[in-house]
């Protein structure tokens, strides 16, 4: 996770979580035994991404989805891929996704009365080498 501030002031923040269940989307209850797996999984996968709206106009948001794709694609050669969720309701952070090469995979369903298509992005290795990215 990585925090931006601005002297005191809290600009953003992303969180990139590549540990051997990031893919995982199951709840894990507290009267369950934690069994935590050490080790880097072939996905990782952005779970928060936020920076504040007074920020956004100039594209800061970019460098921090940069950062956290460098740091994922050149801290271990596992990952293969980065996931992100994509909704038309977060448009800074959708076109933010689109410029750094992350592709729509899928939709993942529906919100809100106009029925909005929310989706799940990618962000393959070989794509962001052959982009010059690295």
């Amino acid at each position: 996770m990585w925090i931006l501030e601005f002297g005191d002031t809290f600009v953003g923040l992303i969180a990139l979580d590549a540990s051997l269940d990031s893919e995982s989307s199951d709840l894990i209850s507290s009267e369950k035994k934690i069994n935590i797996k050490k080790g880097t999984s072939r996905i990782a996968t952005i779970r928060h991404f936020y920076v504040e709206e007074p920020y956004r106009g100039v594209g800061i948001q970019k460098e921090l989805l940069d950062h956290a794709v460098r740091y994922a694609f050149n801290s271990d050669s596992t990952v293969r891929t980065i996931k992100a969720a994509d909704s038309p309701l977060v448009q800074y952070v959708r076109t933010c996704l689109r410029s750094a090469g992350f592709q729509l995979q899928k939709h993942t369903g529906k919100v809100g009365v106009l029925a909005w298509k929310l989706g799940q992005r990618t962000l393959e290795r070989e794509n962001w080498e052959k982009a010059g990215k690295e």
